[in-house]
Parts: C-alpha cells; structure tokens; sequence
C-alpha cells in the first residue's frame, strides 16, 4: 500500500517522510550568552506546564452489566442444553 502510494504522489509522500532524529533542543547543554539562556529558560518553563504521558485507565463494567451477562450467557446455555438433537442416518 506504501509503495503504490508513492508511485501515486511522490510530491505527498516525500513531504512526510522527513523525521525530527535530532536531539531535543531543551536537552542542549547551557549556552553562554545572556539571550540563549533566557530562551532557554522560557522553553524549559513551557515543557514543564505540558501535561506528562496521561495512560487510559482501564475501564471497569458496573456490576448490574456483569450480571446482566453472566444471566444472558446461562439463559443460552440452558436453551442450546434444551435444544433437540436430531440425528438423521
């Protein structure tokens, strides 16, 4: 699928190929100068108002839904156990 997208449009795909693998620009060690230090700081400050990594949590079903399924799940099992089998020779 990659390859006939990139015989399609390689204008598009050539546009998004290029990946950021440099180092973080905030991970630099400390500059010298008195403005590089206060972009720095300033840049320091706005990554660390970003909210960090939020996990999903896991959601747990309310224990009227576990019931309701667990009774759902025996009502077919009682009904495929009543169920007739026909053997036909």
């Amino acid at each position: 699928m990659i390859d006939a997208y990139f015989r399609h449009s390689p204008k598009a795909m050539a546009v998004q190929m290029p990946l950021p693998f440099s180092e973080p620009k905030w991970n630099s060690p400390r500059p010298t100068r008195r403005i590089d230090r206060l972009m720095r700081a300033v840049r320091s400050a706005a990554i660390k108002k970003i909210e960090r990594i939020q996990y999903a949590t896991k959601i747990v079903a309310p224990q009227w839904f576990r019931d309701a399924k667990k009774a759902a799940a025996d009502l077919a099992k009682s009904v495929k156990d009543a169920c007739l089998v026909l053997l036909f020779n």
